[in-house]
């Protein structure tokens, strides 16, 4: 007679903005779960890819770089100088990955200022 053995099915949790993930047995995920009250920064005035003007923009600090989640949006210097209103998909080692559009395109660019620019308050949905 052969002998069943319980294969424990896990979930995958991202657990921080530079893409750490933390696997947990499905049975315990709940103690692993909370509700995070921010919301991500998006626009209601642009749509991924969107080519952006400069009153659109806010030049970014180093410490506003650094506090942008996955799913924020921000303005991303393209290789043609134009900047992309563009969705963040991770942000570590001094980068941030960005998707570009509603397709699979991604882009990595430096956390600086001279590539990310944030969005304009006026153009913020709460």
């Amino acid at each position: 007679m052969k002998e069943r053995t319980h294969v424990e099915k896990l979930v995958h949790f991202t657990v921080d903005n530079r893409g750490c993930t933390k696997a947990v047995p499905i049975l315990q995920c709940a103690k692993y779960i909370r509700r995070i009250k921010r919301k991500p920064q998006l626009s209601a005035s642009f749509s991924l890819g969107d080519v952006g003007r400069k009153e659109d923009m806010v030049k970014a600090t180093a410490e506003a770089i650094s506090r942008l989640w996955i799913g924020d949006c921000a303005w991303m210097r393209r290789s043609d100088n134009e900047w992309t209103y563009s969705r963040v998909r991770a942000v570590h080692d001094g980068t941030v990955t960005f998707q570009v559009d509603y397709g699979k395109k991604i882009k990595t660019v430096p956390a600086t200022a001279d590539n990310v620019m944030l969005v304009a308050k006026e153009s913020i949905v709460r």
